[in-house]
């Protein structure tokens, strides 16, 4: 699995627009809370 920093050097060096990355890191936060809450209520998720 890609660290949070090379996804971020990938998608810069293939020129992926400053407006889309930022939209991918705050779908990947509302992903990883989503996924919190679920373990909260006793769902085994991969984080």
């Amino acid at each position: 699995m890609l660290s949070a920093s090379d996804a971020l050097k990938l998608l810069k060096d293939e020129g992926c627009a400053d407006n889309v990355i930022r939209h991918c890191q705050v779908v990947s936060e509302i992903a990883v809370n989503i996924a919190h809450d679920l373990q909260k209520k006793g769902h085994k998720v991969d984080v």
